[in-house]
C-alpha cells in the first residue's frame, strides 16, 4: 500500500471528524454516507475509522497531551491546526504508529501556514517520555459530563467510569441454550470474543448466537424462568432481548416504532430460527388484545452507557439533548404497567448512566420488586434498594445499564 492511499485515509478521517461534529451524526452514519470512504480499500477503511473513533474517544486527553509543546495557548489554535494535531497524537499514542512517513502524511493535512507548527509539535511529542502518562491521566470527556458523573457517582467512581469509557469494547455474544460458547464464558449462554466481524465467526450462519453486550442481557435474566410465558418486548429493535426471550421459551411480541430497525430484528429472527410476533407501531397509541405475563421495556434514552462503542455521542448531543427522552420514558412505564396480568412483572431498563433516566424515573411510579442476588452476577451493582446498575469500569469492560423489576402499586 503506498503512502498516497494512507494519506487519503488520513485526509478523509480529518474531513469526516468535522462532518460528525458539524452534522451531529454518528460515526457509523457519516462513514456509511461517504462515497469516499466506500472507495477506500479495507485496510484504509480500518485506519480511517480508527482515527475518527479515537479522536472522539480520547478527545480532551489528546489536547492536554500535546498542549505543553505549544508556544501559545491551545484556545488560540484554529480547527485547521487542531485536527491534524489530534490525528497525529492518536497515531503516536493510541495506534503506536511512530514512523516518519506517518508523521509526514499527517503534517501534510495542515494548511501551508500551519505545517511548521504541526510538524514541530508532533516531533516534540514523539520524543516526550511523559506523554503517555499525561495522556491517560487526563479526563477525555467534555467537562459538563465529567462534572455530572462526579456529582452522581462520587469522584472515585466517576474516575473509574471515565477510564472504562476509554477502553476498547470487546464483542459479547448471547447463545441459544445448549450451544457451546465461543471465547471466554461470562454467564450461562453468554461469551466474549475479541472485537471483529461477527459474520466471520463460527455459528453465525447457523444462527447459534447474536451480538449482545453482557449488561444488555441482564434485564431479561431478572425475569427468571419465562418458559411458556406471554411476554412483550417494548421498543424491541434491534432485537437482542427479543431473541433472548424467544430462546428461553417465551411467547414473544416484539413492538417498535421503527420499520427500519425492525427489519434488522426480523433478519436476526430468521437467521436464528427463533419466533416472535413483530408489530411496527407507536406504543403510546397501541393497545394489546390481552394482558401479558411480563413486559421488557428497554426505553429510548441518552445511550450514555454505550459511549465505549459510540464515543462521539458527547460531541453531537448537548446535556439537554441527552435527557430529551425522560418524559417519554415515564409515559411508556405508565402505559406498560396497565398491560400486565395480575401479578405480572415489568422490567424497565435503559443503557444510560444518568439517574434522571434510571433511579429517578421509577421513583413513585410502581412497586419495586427487589432483585435477588442470585438472579444477577456478582459484578453487577445491585443496590440495597433492589435495582440493578452496571457501569463501564475498566476492569470489567461492559456497557452501563440501569434496570428495575416493577409491578403495579
Amino acid at each position: 500500500m503506498n503512502a498516497g492511499h494512507k494519506a487519503d485515509a488520513r485526509g478523509l478521517a480529518l474531513k469526516l471528524v468535522g462532518q460528525v461534529k458539524g452534522q451531529r451524526r454518528s460515526i457509523e452514519e457519516i462513514c456509511r454516507r461517504s462515497a469516499d470512504f466506500a472507495r477506500l480499500d479495507l485496510r484504509d477503511q480500518a485506519l480511517c475509522r480508527a482515527l475518527i473513533t479515537h479522536t472522539f474517544r480520547h478527545h480532551h486527553a489528546l489536547d492536554a497531551t500535546f498542549a505543553p509543546h505549544l508556544s501559545r495557548p491551545i484556545e488560540s489554535l484554529s480547527p485547521a491546526a487542531l485536527g491534524p494535531l489530534r490525528l497525529g497524537t492518536v497515531e503516536l499514542l493510541v495506534l503506536k504508529n511512530q514512523s516518519h512517513a506517518a508523521l509526514n502524511e499527517t503534517v501534510k493535512l495542515a494548511p501551508k501556514a500551519l505545517k511548521g507548527l504541526v510538524n514541530a509539535v508532533l516531533r516534540k511529542l514523539n520524543q516526550d517520555a511523559h506523554a503517555e502518562t499525561r495522556f491517560w491521566a487526563t479526563p477525555a470527556l467534555p467537562p459538563w459530563m465529567a462534572e455530572k458523573w462526579t456529582a452522581d457517582f462520587g469522584p472515585k467512581k466517576a474516575t473509574a467510569l471515565q477510564l472504562g469509557l476509554r477502553r476498547l469494547p470487546e464483542m459479547d455474544l448471547s447463545f441459544k441454550p445448549g450451544v457451546p460458547l465461543l471465547g471466554t464464558a461470562l454467564l450461562p449462554c453468554h461469551g466474549r470474543v475479541p472485537a471483529g466481524n461477527p459474520r466471520a465467526l463460527p455459528g453465525f450462519d447457523t444462527g447459534d448466537w447474536w451480538v449482545q453486550d453482557i449488561s444488555a442481557s441482564l434485564p431479561v435474566r431478572m425475569l427468571g424462568d419465562m418458559q411458556g410465558q406471554r411476554v412483550l418486548d417494548m421498543c424491541a429493535a434491534p432485537g437482542g432481548k427479543t431473541l433472548q426471550l424467544a430462546a428461553a421459551g417465551a411467547r414473544v411480541t416484539a413492538l417498535d416504532i421503527s420499520k427500519t430497525r425492525l427489519k434488522r430484528l426480523q433478519e436476526n429472527l430468521q437467521r436464528t430460527s427463533l419466533k416472535a410476533e413483530v408489530i411496527c407501531t407507536d406504543a403510546l397509541n397501541w393497545q394489546p388484545n390481552e394482558p401479558f405475563d411480563a413486559i421488557v421495556l428497554d426505553a429510548p434514552c441518552s445511550a450514555s452507557g454505550t459511549l465505549r462503542r459510540h464515543p462521539e455521542w458527547p460531541w453531537i448531543h448537548t446535556h439537554k439533548d441527552q435527557l430529551q427522552h425522560v418524559w417519554l420514558q415515564g409515559q411508556l412505564i405508565d402505559r406498560a404497567l396497565t398491560w400486565l396480568k395480575p401479578g405480572g412483572k415489568l422490567v424497565y431498563a435503559v443503557c444510560s448512566l444518568f439517574p434522571e433516566e434510571g433511579e429517578q424515573q421509577i421513583a413513585g411510579r410502581a412497586t419495586l420488586i427487589k432483585t435477588k442476588p442470585e438472579d444477577i452476577p456478582n459484578w453487577a451493582w445491585n443496590t440495597k434498594k433492589g435495582w440493578l446498575r452496571t457501569t463501564p469500569d475498566p476492569d470489567l469492560n461492559k456497557d452501563g445499564f440501569f434496570a428495575a423489576l416493577l409491578k403495579q402499586n
